[in-house]
């Protein structure tokens, strides 16, 4: 008969690099003791982001959603552009609310 062992200790410390993808601010020093819930760094993001929920205009699975994607991520979008349709007798087309760049496609969130 085989038994799991588990060890534990007192004190454990961890070491983790973590980078910001774009520039921002860090907003505590080196050394200094954080918890886990505590903000460390934020990021200054260009313009406005819009979210548009696409598996929903659509009625479909977020999981299907790049299949009726009109356009790709990190194109140049003007207003009222087509984004994404499905197929049928009637179809239901997406169009851009602004002019802007696709950023990504997030569980059917544009």
């Amino acid at each position: 008969m085989l038994l799991d062992v588990v060890r534990t200790g007192i004190c454990a410390y961890v070491r983790r690099e973590r980078r910001l993808p774009m520039s921002g601010e860090v907003l505590v020093q080196e050394g200094q003791e954080v918890q886990p819930g505590d903000l460390v760094a934020e990021a200054h993001l260009p313009g406005e982001l819009y979210l548009v929920d696409l598996s929903h205009a659509l009625d479909i699975d977020w999981v299907d959603v790049h299949h009726c994607l009109v356009r790709q991520p990190g194109e140049r979008l003007l207003e009222d552009d087509v984004i994404a349709q499905d197929g049928g007798a009637f179809p239901r087309v997406v169009r851009t609310p602004v002019a802007g760049r696709f950023a990504a496609l997030h569980q059917g969130w544009l």
